[in-house]
This record gives C-alpha cells, structure tokens and sequence, in this order.
C-alpha cells in the first residue's frame, strides 16, 4: 500500500513538472512573437552653412545634415546650434563655441535671434570677425529659409546693437553674399553689395575663441 501511494505521488509530481515546463514554452513562445517596437529613422535635411575662409577674409559654405522636424523654428534652431558648434574643416567659426541660443522667434519676413552674453563675451571683436560673423548668420538663414529676409539679434532678451562697436546692428540685417567665395554662390540669388561704411577694413581677425574681457 505504502509502494503505491508512493508511486502514485511520483506521477503526480511528474505531471507537475510537465505541466510548468510545458507552460514555460508557451511563456517564451508568447514573448518570441510579441512585435518588438520600431525605431523611427531620423530624417534629415542637408542644409548650407556659411564659415570663414582661414586663406582670405571671405566666406566659404559647407554642407551639413541636420534633424529635420516639421516646424520649420525647430529645423531654424537646428542649423543656428550647428553653426555655433563650429566647421568641421578647415574652415573658421563665426560665432564662439561657448554662446548659447536662448530662443528664436519670426514675425512674417523677420526672424530674430536671441543669444546669451557669452556671444559678445567671447566675440574676437575686429571689424573683419564681426562683419564674417553678421553676414555668416544672416546668409545662412537667407540660403535655407527664403521666406525670412530680415534678421535681428538679441542678447539676453535685450536688442543688440553691436557685437564690439565696428559694425551697426540696431536696424533689421539682409543677406548679403559679397563676402562668400565662388562654391555654392553661383545658385544663390544676390542681394547686392555692402554699404561703404561697413565694407571690411584693413585689420584683418582671425574668429578664434578667446577669454572673455
């Protein structure tokens, strides 16, 4: 009697058993079919970028993928950070790695641009790094972005009227591409020449980051 009822929970046990093993594949097979979720790829949008020429004091483009997004404020900020970051080249920055974009913001034509201090902080100065600065900005987002013509520059939320006192910014800046060297500036429509008073004198600065003064 003690023979059978040990037997008896010996089948028992093996039908537990087989019964945890067998729900143990249906577990694993449940999870195997299970659709994982899809990464959505990043889309991008090549854009031009406009950066000192180290040989002359002009600008050279260099194109650029950048995220893309469906507004067009957004895809701005994109392109502004990435002309901060600075050329991947041999090309010169326009703007100091270390300045920051607070906000951006259009009204019709007009886009104005709001850095931190660190803009003019780090800003070479010189008439030929603020002008290459000024017309790097303005050309950039006139060759990406046609429908904005006009560009203003804020620092701290206040109007910026000048980076280190050589060239005027209290009034809206168009594109100009007098200073960009023959590459891309054969597609991109002429906005005709610089006033004399803010044509590129003498002194020539090489934009390269320095201390704050």
């Amino acid at each position: 009697m003690k023979r059978q009822w040990l037997w008896l929970l010996g089948c028992l046990l093996l039908v537990a058993v087989g019964l945890a093993v067998g729900r143990s594949f249906l577990d694993l097979q449940a999870v195997s079919e299970t659709p994982h979720p899809v990464r959505e790829a990043v889309v991008q949008r090549e854009v031009v970028l406009f950066f000192g020429d180290p040989q002359t004091r002009y600008l050279l483009d260099e194109v650029r993928p950048v995220a893309d997004a469906p507004d067009e404020l957004l895809v701005l900020r994109h392109v502004i950070e990435a002309l901060i970051e600075g050329p991947r080249g041999e090309l010169l920055p326009v703007l100091p790695s270390q300045a920051h974009l607070l906000d951006l913001s259009q009204a019709a034509d007009e886009l104005v641009l709001d850095f931190d201090q660190a803009l003019i902080d780090y800003h070479p100065g010189g008439s030929s790094s603020e002008l290459l600065t000024i017309h790097a900005l303005t050309n950039t987002v006139a060759a990406n972005f046609p429908t904005i013509r006009r560009l203003r520059l804020k620092v701290d939320g206040q109007p910026l009227v000048t980076l280190k006192g050589h060239v005027d910014l209290s009034l809206a800046l168009e594109a100009d591409f007098s200073l960009i060297r023959q590459t891309v500036e054969a597609e991109i429509p002429q906005h005709g020449q610089l006033p004399e008073s803010l044509t590129v004198g003498e002194q020539t600065n090489e934009f390269l980051p320095q201390d704050p003064q």
